[in-house]
């Protein structure tokens, strides 16, 4: 027995699977994630290796804030993609040998966390560095460039390759495998800043601009910009690449250039991006986070990880007159009481 799909033949299993899978991403776009997770688990029956049901199952879990069986799942991630990810390359069958840390005691062992994903994942995950330290560890941090100097101010070792030789590595942990080799949970994660702690000045005239990045391209700067209510204040891109004669370009420069000029910034608005990820993680107090309605997974409780950031999430998708008006009142409101 078979059936088909978009004229594609698909046998019994893999048909009702499928069909399965389909219905459960409809739901994670409307947000309702229970209902997903329970096509994902229908589909499951009929394909309980498939590595893509399993990691929708995770980000809806996720983004339920099941972090202890959300993360156990997104560990199906390496079977999707393995060494394509992240800046292993095909180093990841050389370190693979390396005993995959578990939670087991790091007193006096050398441990490589790596990153594989974005640079605003690696940004939000360095705050482990200090955790991982802290339970006895030596850190060695494999970072991509842009990364490098800004992950060395948790005072680690910052790789760019893996060497040659790995013998000297008692475990690997990837950015996110230490969730649950901590055990992590919602409450658990420590929303302290942990990157050049600084402030926002509420009455200040300084604005620092994000208005695209790689998953968020819907405003250029200019439909950005007249959907904003900034007037009188000064205009600083925190993105690179050209800008409009009223707003400054960006130096050219790392994550640790941008997180100085953050740092001079009296307000932060930004789409979902690293530099939502770099002010949250300083504790800039006045950073505010445009949020589409069917968003990552970490943004449905995103205050768990950022406390100091401001959300302001689409009610429908594809309607940003909503946010954007609670948005420019709060920058009014910032502006009249200071």
């Amino acid at each position: 027995m078979a059936g088909k799909i978009n004229g594609r033949i698909f046998l019994a299993d893999s048909f009702e699977a499928t069909i399965r899978i389909q219905h459960g991403i409809a739901a994670m776009r409307r947000n309702c994630f229970a209902e997903a997770i329970g096509y994902f688990n229908a589909a499951l029956e009929f394909q309980p290796d498939d590595p893509l049901i399993h990691w929708n199952k995770a980000t809806s879990l996720l983004s339920l804030g099941d972090y202890i069986e959300g993360f156990r799942e997104f560990e199906w991630r390496w079977k999707m993609y393995d060494w394509r990810w992240g800046l292993l390359g095909e180093d990841i069958y050389r370190v693979q040998p390396v005993p995959q840390w578990c939670g087991e005691s790091l007193r006096g062992k050398r441990l490589l966390f790596y990153w594989e994903m974005g640079y605003g994942d690696g940004i939000q995950q360095l705050r482990y560095v200090p955790v991982l330290r802290d339970l006895g560890a030596e850190v060695i941090v494999l970072a991509p460039r842009p990364l490098m100097r800004l992950a060395r101010i948790l005072d680690c070792d910052v790789i760019e390759t893996i060497p040659e030789d790995v013998s000297g590595f008692d475990f690997r942990c990837s950015l996110f495998g230490v969730m649950s080799a901590l055990s992590q949970t919602v409450e658990t994660v420590s929303g302290r800043p942990y990157l050049l702690p600084v402030c926002g000045s509420p009455g200040g005239s300084k604005v620092g601009l994000v208005w695209s990045g790689r998953t968020q391209t819907e405003f250029s700067l200019a439909g950005f910009l007249l959907r904003l209510d900034l007037h009188g204040y000064e205009l600083q891109s925190l993105q690179p690449g050209p800008c409009s004669s009223t707003v400054l370009p960006l130096p050219p420069g790392d994550f640790l250039d941008t997180a100085l000029m953050i740092a001079r910034m009296d307000h932060i608005i930004t789409v979902d991006t690293a530099v939502a990820h770099l002010a949250g993680a300083m504790g800039h107090s006045s950073t505010h986070v445009l949020i589409p309605h069917c968003s990552d997974w970490r943004w449905h409780f995103g205050n768990a990880w950022y406390p100091t950031l401001k959300f302001y999430r689409q009610t429908k998708a594809g309607d940003w007159a909503e946010p954007l008006a609670m948005l420019n009142g709060a920058l009014r409101w910032s502006s009249t009481s200071s």
